[in-house]
This record gives structure tokens, sequence and C-alpha cells, in this order.
């Protein structure tokens, strides 16, 4: 298609880039959708069953990071862009590192489901290995960094104020 304007950028007159923003836009937007949708439809039915797979799949679509879905809609993107090898290579190579980034948040993921699960079947069987296994995960967890930290401190002080 002729650019009226004589612009270009990597070859690409500014209709192509408009088409591509477009095409990027709502591949984000209906990747973050689904996402919410399934994680959602997921929820409802695993709060009805005891069926653990529920919720391990909705742990990991809790991890699904949007960063990864970003890199998804970028590479249906460029796939509307006419582009030299070199930077379609980089595309795909970015894409790639975000998928393996991402699967290790849903490896982390499962790592933590399956500590939960064994504590809470070592619960009545020996206490004491189901509360080391959840120190474990609580340790692991991200979101209770700060948490730790301050506890840790706490108990720290309460340590050196009995001495």
């Amino acid at each position: 298609m002729p650019d009226p304007i004589g612009w270009t950028l990597l070859g690409n007159g500014p209709v192509r880039w408009a088409v591509a923003l477009t095409v990027f836009a709502l591949a984000a937007a209906s990747g973050w959708v689904l996402v919410q949708l399934v994680q959602r439809r997921v929820l409802s039915i695993a709060q009805g069953t005891s069926l653990e797979l529920e919720d391990l799949v909705v742990a990991l679509l809790r991890r699904t990071k949007g960063l990864f879905i970003a890199l998804v809609a970028l590479r249906l993107a460029a796939g509307t862009l006419e582009l030299t090898d070199s930077v379609r290579t980089g595309i795909e190579s970015v894409l790639v590192i975000g998928f393996l980034v991402q699967v290790g948040f849903w490896g982390a993921a499962v790592v933590a489901h399956l500590l939960d699960r064994y504590r809470r079947r070592q619960i009545g069987v020996d206490p004491g290995a189901a509360t080391a296994i959840g120190a474990l995960s609580f340790i692991r967890s991200e979101e209770h960094t700060s948490e730790l930290q301050s506890r840790l401190h706490l108990v720290c002080r309460l340590l050196l104020e009995k001495k």
C-alpha cells in the first residue's frame, strides 16, 4: 500500500503500523480478558468441588503475567508488518525468553501447589513435618517477602531481649 506522506519505519508506512498497533491492542486485551474469564470460571467450579486440579489451574492462571500476554500480542502484530529476517529473529528470541520466564512462574505455582497439598495431607500424620513444610512454603512465597522480613526481625528482636 503506497504511503501518502512518505514516512516509513523499518520499511513500513503509517498505515501498516496502525494495523499492527490495532492487532497488538486487540490481541493483548483479548488475551487478558480470556485469562480472567477462564480463571473466574475455573474458580467457580473449584469452589463447588474438592478436586485439586481446578485449584492448580487457578494458580497457574493467576501466575500468567501480563508481559507474557503482551509478548504473544507483539508476535501477532509483527505478522502484519514487513520486517527483515534479523528483526523477526529478534522478536522470536524475545518471545522464547518471555515464554521460558513464564514457564518458570508456572513451575513455581506447581511447586507451591504440591507443597501445600503435601502439607495438608501431613497435618494428621505428622504435625511437625506439616509445620516445616508450611514454613518452607511461606519462605518461598513472593507475596510475603516483606512480611517474612518483618517477622524475622521480630523473632530476632524477641530472642535478643530474652538473653
